[in-house]
């Protein structure tokens, strides 16, 4: 069997992709820093597969609106989110969810990491590009063919923070992480984490 090998260490494709969620853990006493600070944290770790590969992002444990965390389970259960998960692995795995994936170079040692920067609801996708295409059809059918050139054109963001801005180094999905003994039962709530990591600076 023939095969190439390429320097450095593989990186998931960035863009949009279809994934489903194939595992979920809680690794605890994980090394994290919070406002310059470093500190232990448990840390939520999903793994994403998607047609072109898998990833894993870790996440703080905390369930809000303007989480990271709250975000994925907003996007697989209805816009929702659940005062209490009891069973973690039967509420995640197997579900299908939009992510967009982004590129970031550590600060520290150079690497570059795909890191899961963006996560939405398929269904909610799906309505946006009929939306689309019936908006595409509705000028179609228009008799003016005025080129409208002042017509502008939206620019991504630059801003790759995540809600919570971690730091770099958190962010990184590092191909071996030391992986401390896994949580597997566990309850998840909305307000069961200390209120000074939802606002966390570089």
């Amino acid at each position: 069997m023939t095969f190439t090998l390429t320097k450095g260490y593989p990186l998931h494709p960035q863009g949009k992709h279809d994934a489903v969620i194939q595992k979920v853990w809680m690794e605890e006493n994980c090394d994290v820093e919070v406002k310059g600070k470093k500190k232990q944290s448990d840390l939520v770790m999903i793994e994403y597969i998607t047609e072109l590969g898998k990833l894993t992002q870790r996440y703080f444990p905390v369930m809000e609106e303007d989480t990271d965390l709250g975000e994925v389970v907003k996007a697989i259960n209805n816009d929702e989110i659940p005062d209490e998960i009891n069973d973690p692995e039967d509420f995640f795995e197997g579900k299908t969810i939009g992510i967009v994936v982004k590129h970031n170079k550590s600060n520290t040692s150079g690497r570059t990491f795909a890191n899961v920067a963006e996560v939405y609801n398929l269904n909610d996708d799906d309505d946006e590009e009929l939306d689309q295409e019936e908006v595409d059809l509705n000028e179609s059918d228009e008799e003016d063919e005025d080129l409208d050139l002042d017509e502008e054109i939206d620019e991504p963001s630059d801003d790759d923070e995540s809600d919570e801005e971690l730091d770099d180094d958190f962010l990184e999905d590092d191909p071996a992480p030391k992986r401390p003994k896994p949580r597997r039962s566990s309850n998840w709530t909305s307000n069961s984490y200390d209120d000074d990591t939802d606002d966390v600076t570089d």
